[in-house]
């Protein structure tokens, strides 16, 4: 498959709003007035909270070093979801450089916390409970909260290092592994960084984050406000729990810190878009995004990213390339004949590492229709005939999706000027081709008039198809 440029699309978010019902009798609106009431009254007791573990988290496979999108002071927030593919995730991952030349601080927390000053209660600690590698990591309400908590209300908890010489770095580089879930969009961690000990610049995350992230790179060569920390004589780092008066969750475990000079600066490629989200068999679909450094989100121009896809039935594989315009823009577009995956890779340069887009909480996709044809039926039908008849569908089909019966045919009968739905039936059997799957049909007619049928083909790939009708005539 070639893929073709496009406008590339804006990005942002999506709002979907939810359709309403017609307003019912006096008792339906007290029921829903009531019930108003109690989730309000939920949520000002604290009783509405995330749910939080009850046994250790499973921790993901590590990411290379880039593969997470990083803004500056903003929320992010996914919903969980799979993870990467062994083909594109082996690919990247063989690719990335992460030799670094001289490390300044670097943190597991096997052994203790004696390099970190710690303030708020409650505030981090150790503990065993989960871990980016080794055993042991630092938990957020350690010092009073066993994991896996929940978290306390309104909570300000510290723990600074530092400070760190850097003035022979030239790419320095912060690095450390996450685990967080807490109160979606008001409970936050902060990674922050400061020159001063005093001012310190947050990097922000929220919400449930579906697992442990391997070596989230902070690029400190162009910190907002601080700027390029290279050659900087003191560098502070600092993580920072807070919460709210209500609502608590898990919280969040930090491991594996280590701020060091790196040999190349990270990269951040996005998958933005995918649209439409329902196309015709064999027609395109846009895919946008943008390739941007890791902190300051600048594009990177005249750059190219790799675009792979993924069916049910196969690996992630690379099916062309899409070059970056002024801004660090892609964009292209490709067509699909069954439900597809899209995810994006940079192979890196001699400046910046190789990363691919965010599929820990699931890939972008698309779905299409099938190419269907109503069964191959004569024009005149003899009445009391059992007639065997095959239609065609694409894409090809395997074996095993044939044992389960997709692909449905109604018959309808033109009775005083109106088409009326006489039988229906799915197929008895099915073939594959060199080119297509065909399906089988066996029916008798014991009407005389004018008749007509159609198919239609459901499955886990393909949107809901109908193929045109076929008119036929019974003696």
């Amino acid at each position: 498959m070639r893929l073709r440029c496009a406008t590339p699309q804006a990005r942002g978010a999506r709002t979907h709003e939810r359709p309403t019902s017609p307003a019912g009798g006096v008792a339906r609106l007290v029921f829903a007035a009531a019930v108003l009431l109690l989730f309000f009254a939920l949520v000002a007791t604290g009783a509405y909270a995330d749910p939080f573990l009850t046994t250790k988290p499973v921790a993901h496979d590590p990411w290379p070093l880039s593969g997470k999108p990083h803004i500056p002071s903003v929320d992010r927030v996914a919903p969980p979801g799979p993870s990467l593919g062994s083909t594109l995730a082996a690919e990247v991952a063989g690719s990335t450089v992460r030799t670094a030349g001289d490390i300044a601080f670097s943190e597991t927390f096997e052994a203790n916390m004696s390099a970190w000053t710690l303030s708020g209660s409650p505030t981090w600690a150790r503990t065993d409970f989960t871990a980016g590698a080794g055993t042991w990591s630092a938990y957020c309400a350690g010092s009073t909260i066993s994991p896996p908590g929940p978290y306390a209300n309104n909570m300000n908890a510290w723990m600074v290092a530092g400070p760190f010489d850097l003035t022979t770095y030239t790419l320095p580089r912060l690095e450390y592994s996450m685990w967080l879930n807490s109160e979606l969009g008001y409970d936050k961690i902060q990674i922050l960084v400061s020159t001063d000990g005093a001012n310190f610049t947050p990097d922000v995350w929220t919400g449930p984050l579906g697992g442990w992230f391997a070596n989230v790179p902070m690029d400190l060569t162009c910190v907002p406000t601080l700027g390029n920390l290279a050659g900087q004589s003191k560098v502070w780092i600092a993580f920072r729990f807070v919460s709210d008066a209500t609502n608590t969750a898990t919280g969040a475990f930090i491991d594996e810190v280590r701020l060091s000079d790196a040999a190349k600066r990270p990269a951040c490629v996005w998958l933005d878009s995918v649209t439409p989200a329902v196309v015709g068999y064999n027609k395109p679909v846009t895919i946008a995004g943008a390739l941007t450094n890791t902190w300051v989100s600048a594009g990177l121009p005249g750059k190219t990213v790799n675009v792979y896809t993924k069916t049910d039935v196969s690996d992630w594989t690379l099916v062309g390339t899409l070059p970056t315009n002024g801004t660090g823009d892609y964009a292209g577009t490709l067509p699909i004949v069954r439900r597809t995956w899209f995810a994006v890779a940079f192979p890196g340069d001699t400046e910046f590492e190789s990363a691919y887009s965010d599929t820990m909480f699931g890939a972008p996709f698309a779905t299409s229709h099938a190419s269907l044809t109503p069964p191959a039926m004569p024009r005149i039908c003899k009445p009391g005939v059992l007639y065997k008849r095959w239609g065609t569908l694409k894409p090809i089909h395997t074996a095993e999706q044939n044992k389960t019966s997709h692909t449905k045919v109604f018959f309808y009968h033109l009775s005083h000027g109106k088409w009326r739905l006489i039988n229906s039936g799915y197929a008895k059997a099915y073939r594959n081709t060199t080119s297509a799957t065909q399906y089988m049909v066996r029916w008798s007619f014991g009407i005389s008039g004018r008749w007509r049928v159609r198919a239609r083909h459901r499955d886990a790939d393909h949107a809901t198809t109908y193929s045109a009708w076929r008119y036929f005539r019974v003696p």
